[in-house]
């Protein structure tokens, strides 16, 4: 897998998910909707038909956010997980809780709207029942549909996020408006500026928008060291150490004839390394 695929893929929610996550709502806005075109009597008293199903495909769909938003917390949750987690489980319920409440609330409303009359949504107790009813009826429903979409944004956003194999690692490059793939065996070294990294190859250099952190341990099996900070150098092209009287510093001779910067702390275990 190249770099640029890995940067725009890794824990990144794609175009493409929405339609996964359109999945559920819409069957049952379906369903919904196919009982209410052959069953007269469950058609509202208050409203046309178009503006019943206009109001229940409006309902249903607010399920699609639910994916979304998922992805989000387990996004946050990751990045978060030094500073110590909750079992996820437990956070994923009380979020279905508080969006059932939401979401059902919402549907009571519109069933009183689409089925009672105006002097029987006056009254306050009323509406309170009307809220409870919907509860009884569509929790269960509504809660293992949260559940199924939740165990199924998870899955996918693991599979995601999984590590890619080291050994098919790849980089993609443009030149002269082409895409060159270099296979890490043709880099000397990598330099760190700033959000942009320089692959030095034998056949000259390319820039490439990614980290030396999120690169270092994915191109460890290819044998490449860290040898600064802001430098990643491949073992394969090592010549030699050399030091900097005059800077009291050290450098990393490359069989190429170029130099990558070595760190003092790193000296001991980049020469342990190099055998």
């Amino acid at each position: 897998m190249s770099a640029s695929a890995l940067s725009s893929r890794e824990g990144a929610w794609q175009t493409r998910y929405w339609a996964l996550a359109l999945i559920i709502p819409l069957v049952l806005f379906a369903g919904e909707a196919a009982t209410l075109l052959m069953f007269e009597h469950f058609r509202a008293p208050n409203t046309s038909l178009l503006i019943q199903l206009v109001a229940m495909l409006a309902f249903f769909l607010c399920l699609a956010a639910v994916p979304r938003l998922l992805w989000r917390k387990f996004a946050g949750w990751k990045a978060n997980q030094r500073a110590g987690m909750q079992p996820i489980v437990i956070r994923i319920a009380a979020i279905g809780l508080l969006l059932a409440a939401l979401h059902l609330a919402a549907l009571a409303l519109i069933k009183m709207a689409l089925y009672a009359s105006q002097e029987w949504m006056a009254l306050p107790a009323n509406i309170a029942f009307s809220i409870g009813e919907t509860w009884a009826n569509y929790a269960a429903i509504w809660l293992a549909v949260y559940a199924l979409m939740a165990l199924g944004t998870y899955l996918l956003w693991k599979r995601q996020c999984a590590p890619a194999d080291p050994t098919s690692f790849s980089f993609s490059v443009r030149r002269n408006d082409r895409t060159l793939r270099i296979e890490p065996a043709e880099v000397c070294w990598i330099e760190a500026e700033g959000n942009y990294l320089e692959i030095h190859t034998l056949d000259g250099s390319y820039t490439v928008r990614d980290s030396l952190t999120r690169l270092a341990p994915l191109l460890e099996a290819h044998g490449f060291i860290r040898s600064h900070r802001r430098a990643l150098v491949n073992t394969q092209h090592v010549k030699g150490v050399r030091s900097c009287s005059e800077s009291s510093s050290y450098r990393v001779m490359l069989f190429s004839g170029e130099e990558a910067p070595l760190g003092r702390r790193r000296l001991a275990e980049f020469r342990e390394k190099l055998g």
